[in-house]
């Protein structure tokens, strides 16, 4: 039986990758993976948060089906329908995970085989594929000793918001000035009421006097 490593870049667009036809070369990597690999030009996420998209992703069910609709929501999921996890480890394989979301996540995985990571950053909550590669890394070395083929989830962040990259990626595709009060790029994501005051607090603090 062969390994399965299944990787997800939270919030990354297909339309900002360079494979999937993005004018500027943004997944030099990714690039050269999938011009040896199957690219699947019509798949499309189920659902917006990351709960319940990962859920459908986990499982293979809607969201009509696993009842997961909502970000962070009360509702667990149903004993009855089992994860890509709990379907591996039936049947033999060693599950592994580097994820922060566990409480949602875990199942079909040994405690000790799902660890979390921390981004020790000046930077709140910026999120780094180096701490998630220092623990994905422990977490296959410890799939490795089991002497059995694995399952890894490894679930990485950078895309995300806060939008904090680092140097040089910080200027490589925007040479503007954001901070340019004519600048009003922003002004979309500003008068988007449910993410408002989310986005404006990476940006600037909002006005209280502002409904």
């Amino acid at each position: 039986m062969r390994n399965v490593i299944l990787i997800s870049l939270d919030t990354l667009r297909a339309s900002s990758m360079s494979c999937y036809g993005h004018k500027n070369l943004t997944t030099p990597h990714l690039d050269r993976l999938t011009s040896n690999a199957a690219l699947f030009e019509t798949c499309i996420s189920p659902h917006i948060p990351t709960h319940p998209a990962h859920t459908t992703m986990l499982t293979g069910k809607d969201v009509l089906t696993h009842q997961i609709i909502t970000q962070g929501g009360s509702l667990n999921l149903n004993l009855s329908i089992k994860t890509i996890a709990e379907l591996l480890n039936e049947v033999g394989y060693s599950t592994v995970a580097a994820d922060n979301l566990g409480r949602w996540f875990n199942r079909g995985f040994a405690e000790e085989h799902y660890q979390g990571y921390r981004w020790e950053t000046k930077y709140r909550n910026a999120r780094k594929a180096e701490a998630v590669n220092n623990t994905a890394m422990k977490m296959i070395d410890l799939a490795v000793a089991q002497n059995q083929p694995f399952f890894a989830f490894l679930h990485y962040w950078d895309p995300h918001t806060p939008y904090l990259p680092p140097l040089p990626f910080e200027r490589m595709f925007y040479t503007g000035d954001e901070c340019d009060p004519n600048n009003r790029s922003m002004d979309p994501v500003y008068d988007c009421e449910p993410f408002k005051y989310y986005f404006m607090q990476w940006m600037c603090k909002p006005d209280p006097s502002d409904p």
